[in-house]
């Protein structure tokens, strides 16, 4: 099966709209950062639905980004399921994602305005070796993020089993055929998909990258969350 799934990632890499700058490292990111606002766009009104009258910290907002992934996720399985995924299509949902986070982001900010303040308090400085250690953490982090961000750039092959068996090739024959078929030959293509929704507009927008982009944009996420 992973063969001939390998085969029909090749046959087909090239049938989905492959720009020449989807290769290179500004495609993906781009793809990502529209991806990732789309989704804050869309997390924000859950939020504002279910009675958000707090202000936005960093809690609330990466609370926002994780529900408005899931969100835009099955936004596009409804796509596929419609034959109705199609580049405007996605663009369509990224457009909206992006209005919506306009939108509501001002309505947030107003919240916060009118909000009142907390009593002003005078922080002690932290002391020298803290912030050292903060700042070697960041630096530590920000170098791990480069490096993984590499492994996002370098084009599957046969040590990525997985991805060429289903996670990059169902969503490359999502993209060809416009539509959520059935793949009788892979049993992985009959799991209930969220995350590799979401490897389909990273495919359509910027190549494998782009749609690994997503995975790694995950593991960032959940650090932030944890570090909130």
């Amino acid at each position: 099966m992973t063969q001939r799934n390998l085969r029909c990632f090749r046959r087909h890499r090239w049938r989905v709209s492959r720009p020449l700058y989807q290769h290179t490292v500004i495609a993906p990111l781009l793809t990502l950062i529209a991806g990732l606002v789309a989704a804050a766009g869309y997390g924000l009104g859950w939020l504002r639905l279910l009675g958000g009258r707090e202000p936005l910290n960093s809690v609330r907002l990466l609370q926002a980004v994780g529900l408005g992934l899931g969100t835009l996720a099955y936004l596009i399985l409804a796509l596929g399921l419609t034959a109705l995924l199609v580049p405007g299509a996605l663009v369509v949902l990224a457009v909206s994602g992006w209005a919506l986070a306009i939108a509501l982001g001002v309505v947030f900010r107003r919240i916060a305005r009118s909000a009142p303040g907390p009593a002003e308090e005078v922080d002690a400085p932290a002391p020298q070796g803290e912030r050292l250690g903060t700042l070697g953490l960041l630096a530590l982090l920000g170098l791990v993020a480069l490096m993984t961000f590499a492994s996002v750039l370098r084009p599957a092959d046969g040590g990525d089993w997985d991805g060429l068996s289903y996670h990059l090739a169902v969503p490359k024959i999502y993209l060809r055929e416009g539509k959520i078929p059935f793949i009788a030959y892979d049993s992985h293509a009959h799991f209930p998909f969220t995350l590799e929704m979401l490897f389909t507009f990273g495919l359509q927008f910027g190549g494998t990258a782009g749609a690994k982009s997503f995975h790694w944009a995950c593991g960032w996420l959940t650090a932030a969350a944890l570090g909130a």
